[in-house]
């Protein structure tokens, strides 16, 4: 009996380690747009132009008080819409809103953390994770709190 479980344990970690998805520079060259953005459970979708709210923070606040952080987020957050990322060869990108302000640009590297990956730009230090799931790339970063902030981007069609 031990060896059947050891065997099904062995079993789903190799085809767990094989499903895992490598990330290439070849994955992330193209243009993406955001789509949402998570900020301590805070879910903004927006394609769908909504906002979900965490249970916690539901069941300690009155309907109006929901209505206006929920107003308040969304007018916080407008200028992230329009936030498109640009991966060229070379290993080189650029961040963007519309209408052409740049919040970032440089080389960077795909770095391999055992079963995990991260980006990080070459002149510096810090690196994000980054996965890609659903023809989705998750970037991760963490706010001025320590809290994480996901961002969700989509492959923009040509």
């Amino acid at each position: 009996m031990l060896r059947k479980i050891l065997f099904v344990i062995a079993f789903f970690t190799t085809v767990t380690s094989v499903i895992a998805q490598e990330i290439t520079e070849k994955d992330l060259v193209g243009s993406w747009r955001l789509v949402a953005l998570e900020v301590e459970g805070i879910y903004v979708d927006f394609e769908k132009d909504s906002i979900s709210l965490p249970e916690e923070i539901i069941g300690s606040m009155a309907e109006g008080e929901i209505i206006e952080l929920k107003k308040n987020t969304t007018l916080g957050l407008q200028h992230f819409k329009t936030l498109n990322i640009d991966f060229y060869e070379g290993y080189t990108m650029k961040a963007f809103l519309e209408g052409g302000m740049v919040v970032d640009d440089g080389p960077y590297t795909i770095i391999k953390n055992s079963d995990t990956y991260s980006i990080k730009g070459t002149d510096s230090d810090e690196e994000f994770p980054i996965d890609i799931k659903d023809e989705l790339f998750y970037w991760n970063f963490q706010n001025n709190s320590g809290g994480r902030i996901t961002t969700i981007f989509e492959r923009k069609e040509d």
